[in-house]
């Protein structure tokens, strides 16, 4: 079952990769690594065209801007800095937490930013105004933050073993998900606001109905952590990546392991999928970013 035609490997950072995310028109990749840059790849050609630099610390996520010209990242310098992508300049620094900032969501809108940090807080700032909020319930580093697809909740997983969920005007906390035994890593809301994923270093993801508040899918498979989760545009497949160096795709609906795509030799922390659900990418400890065709029953992907 498992598949080694990658379709490109992205070389270019000199330390451990973070953080990947695609363009809003999947025309480019952005990654982050601890070498303290942000990395912009052409896709498919692989072509790198730009070096986004000015953090003095490691870089632990970015994103994009739902416009496309502007990129979001979060650093262990405690900083988040919004970067005009025309330029490759920083354009705003948001300063606030006080410890490394481990994670970033953007709102559907693009009004407002989520931000986790080992200062055990989540914020949700304006982007208007670089005013932000201040969410205090976790009791341990915040590791995953993500909106819902009506922008109206957010969820937050943490060390603490909890995924936290917050309403985002009131900034509230409005539930708590429990049933992980060890450290969240990730959180993530499907497409249609049905189901939310985590995973953690118990080495397992679950899928949660966010009606009912239970857990609908026990996801098991990975023989260590899981980092990263991320639904499928059309919510049909979950991907994974873990410590086993090892990306999982999971069909919603039956539970199962569709693919398991190897081609990295250290701990596997960050993956995305293009917008049109075609590709996916994935960033490692071992410094590389491997892009690979996610395309339903595509050959280059074996369904076991």
């Amino acid at each position: 079952m498992s598949a080694n035609r990658s379709k490109l490997i992205l070389k270019g950072h000199r330390s451990l990769v973070r953080s990947v995310a695609f363009s809003p028109d999947g025309k480019r990749l952005a990654s982050a690594s601890y070498d303290r840059t942000v990395q912009i790849w052409e896709v498919p050609s692989g072509e790198n065209v730009m070096t986004l630099l000015g953090h003095t610390r490691g870089i632990n996520c970015i994103v994009f801007l739902p416009n496309g010209v502007q990129l979001a990242s979060a650093s262990d310098d405690k900083t988040i800095q919004i970067w005009e992508l025309a330029s490759g300049k920083s354009i705003l620094t948001l300063e606030g937490h006080t410890d490394w900032v481990c994670t970033l969501a953007i709102s559907p809108d693009g009004s407002r930013i989520a931000s986790g940090s080992n200062d055990k807080t989540v914020r949700i700032w304006e982007l208007g105004t670089g005013i932000s909020t201040i969410l205090e319930a976790h009791s341990d580093n915040v590791t995953s933050v993500a909106f819902s697809p009506d922008g109206l909740t957010l969820a937050s997983g943490s060390w603490d073993k909890k995924v936290l969920l917050w309403d985002v005007k009131s900034g509230d906390l409005v539930n708590k998900l429990l049933p992980h035994v060890d450290h969240v890593q990730a959180v993530t809301f499907s497409p249609d606001n049905i189901h939310i994923a985590s995973g953690s270093w118990d080495k397992i993801v679950y899928l949660w109905n966010l009606e009912s508040q239970m857990p609908v899918r026990r996801l098991k498979g990975h023989t260590n952590w899981v980092n990263c989760v991320t639904f499928s545009p059309d919510g049909m497949r979950i991907a994974s990546g873990s410590t086993d160096c090892s990306v999982r795709m999971w069909d919603v609906a039956s539970g199962r392991v569709v693919a398991k795509l190897e081609s990295h030799s250290l701990t596997t922390v960050t993956i995305a999928f293009s917008p049109d659900g075609t590709m996916l990418a994935s960033g490692s400890h071992d410094s590389t970013v491997v892009v690979w065709s996610a395309k339903a029953g595509a050959s280059s992907i074996p369904a076991s």
